[in-house]
């Protein structure tokens, strides 16, 4: 990436998956503080197994991960998510718990489980429902929430564990364009409080506006990553997605904006 600073999180020749097949192949990334990073590409190319490998939830066939150069199988299970929120794509909406008590769960790596909340632990939780702008709901049940709502309780319960890196797997996939804009606007504050964040997007006009640095993966492994607009080209999205498009910059921001082309137009390109 052309820094060099010691990367808050690198991978090293990461080859993963699941019983002895291989989903993930030789993938290399440096995450550097304070950015927002994106993670794109097609249905089945390994995004999610990635993140669970970075989450610690998924042992690697090979290859290393190591925090500010140290090899991360030196951390125990709750220093590491004491590091590392992971905001998994489906969320556990049918818990009978009330939004306070589950945000509060978040506290986990720093007090142990079963312990009970500290006047300082407290105070997070408080700080970060404010911050999240849900209070008013605080006494409501898992069940009772919109999806809009839902995703701002595990998003406050990931903050609250004080994590350096937030991994979000399409934190905004089931949701209104109101509302994903609200979540995304969101990232832009957590940023600002100098927490890195990777993002798993499929809209990729929205990977585009709010990501400082993207990843494309295709078929388990990284096709080109950099700045949006090194890496949404019609030319990469085309090879990787298999399909006709057409990329014109934002005329707000200046970002690349991708249109999709229905079959019985495509001749005009």
């Amino acid at each position: 990436m052309g820094n060099s600073q010691v990367a808050l999180l690198k991978t090293e020749g990461i080859r993963a998956g699941y019983r002895e097949f291989p989903v993930i192949r030789d993938i290399n990334v440096s995450l550097q503080e304070g950015k927002v990073y994106a993670l794109i590409g097609p249905n089945g190319s390994g995004k999610t197994t990635f993140f669970r490998v970075i989450a610690g939830m998924l042992k690697p066939f090979s290859g290393e991960l190591s925090w500010k150069g140290k090899n991360i199988e030196a951390f125990s299970a709750r220093e590491r998510a004491q590091l590392i929120s992971y905001l998994p794509q489906r969320l556990p909406s049918f818990l009978p718990f009330p939004v306070e008590e589950v945000i509060a769960m978040g506290r986990w790596p720093h007090i142990g489980r079963f312990q009970p909340l500290q006047d300082k632990d407290r105070e997070i939780v408080e700080r970060v429902m404010e911050w999240m702008e849900i209070t008013h709901f605080r006494s409501a049940r898992l069940p009772e929430l919109s999806g809009g709502e839902l995703q701002r309780v595990f998003l406050a319960q990931a903050l609250v564990q004080e994590p350096r890196l937030l991994l979000m797997d399409e934190p905004v996939s089931h949701l209104d364009i109101a509302h994903q804009i609200k979540i995304l606007d969101l990232i832009k504050k957590i940023k600002s409080e100098g927490i890195t964040i990777f993002l798993i997007l499929h809209d990729l006009n929205l990977a585009s506006e709010y990501s400082d640095h993207i990843f494309l993966l295709h078929q388990g492994s990284i096709h080109k990553e950099g700045r949006p607009e090194e890496v949404l080209t019609y030319e990469n999205l085309e090879k990787v997605y298999q399909t006709v498009l057409i990329v014109k910059n934002n005329p707000f921001t200046g970002r690349p904006h991708i249109y999709i082309i229905p079959e019985e137009k495509r001749e005009i390109r």
